[in-house]
């Protein structure tokens, strides 16, 4: 058994930042290599496109450090064919050195949102100087793919069965798209609303939503999301079972809330309140479409105010993938330290289940909480307020210690707290100034930067293989560890195999969170 924070230094020193210089560079004849930014900073060359990598289109950038000092290139607010999908990209390069990097996209998350091909690139990109963290350069950039002749458009917008309905017009549009009213069986947590936005400014534009109220009673999901210049985006925003039981709400019947449109420097642009009245459609949601479309609401003249809220009628909308049902999610597995069950571990605040084979051990809740000098029995008796205190002062919690039957594979997970980090700082610069301050102490070890796909999804990781002495005799040890954040915590997982390098085959124990 362990005490979290006797082992908090080991865990904080072995999580690296991103780099995805480990990538093996692309091969291909005759690609015409593209000069995106060349300054006295530094270079940023594309020099090679993989339209079928190995989890979807793949371009090889090659990255010239000019400065004095480690400087890490990375992009923001990235739009593929004018629509808004982040890629999986940062890379770190030392002073006066080159270094080629991959950025790429799952195919899925490009379909998700209409995107057949990478046909061109456009977003912020960002010059960090590495050990200050100063912004040295930053230029919105855009630079387009060659994929031969094809009549398929590059993408098509969703096919939504109704029309979706505007509460922001003009230069910054938003629309609700599609919309689930409450908590059900097919439908798990309060309601998911999917927007859709259109930016027509030369600026990048952030969309959010204030005062945000459920049958009236304040009840704020968080959500927000930025558009680049000319781009247009899906965005899921949603609330918990958490979010509605704090509220005393069992079934969600109005959702009101005021959309704002806000420039560079929390500029107001525009913006309009909205109702969404769930009231007599809780019953229809998944069910089939109706033969003929029911009438909308008129919609009331565009204004930078509307006095009166938009109300938008709602239908068994058809979602698109990201809000798919995708079973059931038990109330105590959707807290932040999740739920142990048997050889099983779901936590679906970061989306993840660990499914361990028979011969796996894994602590009990009463056990890892009982390391913490905890009283609770359970993770589920745990108020995330006492949580929170806890995890506040030097110590973190270990949510989650899985060992093999041979006892040569290990999983763990660390719960920390964030504080609102991830407003400030990305999983990869996180692990990036971890990693700057932190000596691994571990004589020979080898430690490569990258990122790692755990539960369908990329986070930044740093890989360790060392050889251990200690027991009388060389063990070769191989180590991933994967950090993911959220609003108020960040989940540190570990996979661990001695011997022989069964990390892959740990990280295929996870999956999205059911």
């Amino acid at each position: 058994m362990y005490k979290a924070k006797k082992h908090l230094a080991l865990f904080l020193a072995l999580v690296m930042a991103l780099s995805l210089g480990a990538v093996p560079a692309l091969a291909s004849d005759g690609f015409e290599p593209i000069v995106v930014v060349d300054n006295e900073y530094g270079t940023v060359t594309v020099t090679d496109y993989d339209p079928d990598g190995k989890w979807g289109p793949e371009i090889e950038l090659m990255l010239s450090n000019k400065t004095d000092h480690p400087m890490r290139f990375r992009m923001s607010d990235v739009a593929v064919d004018n629509v808004m999908c982040e890629p999986s990209w940062s890379e770190n390069v030392p002073a006066g050195k080159s270094a080629y990097s991959t950025m790429d996209w799952y195919a899925e998350d490009l379909a998700a949102v209409g995107i057949n091909y990478v046909a061109s690139v456009a977003g912020t990109l960002i010059f960090l100087d590495n050990e200050s963290y100063d912004t040295l350069y930053e230029e919105f950039v855009s630079w387009t793919m060659d994929n031969g002749d094809t009549d398929q458009p590059a993408a098509e917008p969703l096919d939504f069965a109704y029309t979706p309905v505007e509460i922001l017009t003009g230069d910054t549009v938003l629309s609700v798209a599609y919309y689930h009213p409450s908590a059900s069986e097919n439908a798990p947590g309060g309601p998911v609303v999917i927007f859709y936005m259109e930016n027509h400014t030369d600026r990048n534009v952030h969309f959010t939503i204030d005062d945000v109220a459920l049958n009236g009673f304040m009840c704020d999901p968080r959500w927000g999301m930025d558009v680049a210049p000319g781009a247009v985006g899906y965005s899921v925003c949603e609330w918990d079972e958490d979010d509605l039981a704090d509220s005393h709400i069992e079934t969600v019947e109005t959702v009101e809330f005021t959309a704002q449109a806000l420039a560079d420097g929390w500029e107001l642009l525009t913006e309009s309140d909205a109702v969404l009245d769930a009231s007599d459609s809780a019953d229809v949601v998944g069910a089939e479409a109706p033969a003929e479309e029911p009438e909308a609401a008129e919609e009331p003249e565009a204004s930078e105010s509307a006095e009166s809220p938009v109300v938008v009628p709602v239908a068994p909308i058809s979602p698109i993938s990201p809000v798919a049902p995708a079973g059931e999610v038990s109330a105590e597995a959707t807290g932040p330290m999740g739920h142990v069950d048997g050889n099983t571990y779901v936590n679906s605040t970061f989306g993840l289940t660990f499914a361990a084979p028979e011969d796996w051990v894994l602590d009990s809740e009463e056990d890892m909480l009982a390391a913490m000098d905890l009283e609770q029995t359970s993770f589920a008796d745990v108020p995330e307020e006492d949580l929170y205190a806890f995890l506040s002062g030097t110590d973190s919690a270990y949510v989650l210690n899985a060992m093999s039957g041979t006892g040569l594979q290990t999983v763990s997970a660390q719960l920390m707290t964030s504080e609102g980090l991830n407003q400030v700082l990305s999983e990869e610069e996180m692990v990036s100034l971890i990693a700057d301050t932190m000596d691994l102490g571990l004589e020979g070890a080898l430690m490569e930067t990258e990122t790692f796909s755990i539960g369908g999804e990329d986070h930044a990781a740093i890989r360790v293989e060392y050889t251990d002495s200690s027991v009388g005799f060389d063990v070769d040890m191989y180590i991933e560890i994967v950090m993911l954040m959220g609003d108020d915590y960040m989940l540190m997982v570990l996979m661990a195999s001695a011997m022989s390098n069964d990390v892959a085959e740990l990280a295929g124990m996870f999956s999205l969170a059911q």
